[in-house]
């Protein structure tokens, strides 16, 4: 349990980071703070939503915590809040290829509507 606990830590850190490196902020906050989720709630998500949990949990490098909306599309419409982006619901684990293959693509009409019907934010 230790050695999972440890990866989801080191997870959320990464999924803080991610967004501090696009839109050029400093961390002022503990990651559970700016994420408003802690490693007990995403280790929650990803045990009882995530078909693939399992795999991810033995073996990350064959299999990636993916954000469906990339980072790049928010950061695109100026919101730059790791709650926001980083958002459970934003998150599935992914076959590496396959995470890889999306390269910050994603369907700007289905990502307007998700941050209107989500977050309330319309863009």
């Amino acid at each position: 349990q230790k050695a999972l606990d440890d990866k989801i830590n080191k997870r959320m850190h990464k999924l803080v980071y991610n967004v501090l490196i696009y839109s050029g902020d400093k961390k002022n906050s503990k990651s559970q703070k700016l994420l408003k989720y802690t490693n007990k709630e995403l280790l929650k998500y990803l045990e009882s939503t995530q078909l693939l949990f399992e795999d991810w949990k033995k073996d990350s490098y064959n299999y990636h915590l993916d954000h469906i909306s990339p980072v790049i599309a928010f950061i695109e419409h100026g919101i730059t809040d790791p709650s926001i982006i980083n958002a459970l619901d934003n998150l599935q684990i992914l076959k590496a290829k396959d995470n890889l293959s999306k390269n910050d693509t994603y369907n700007k009409k289905a990502f307007k509507k998700y941050l209107l019907k989500t977050h309330g934010i319309k863009i």
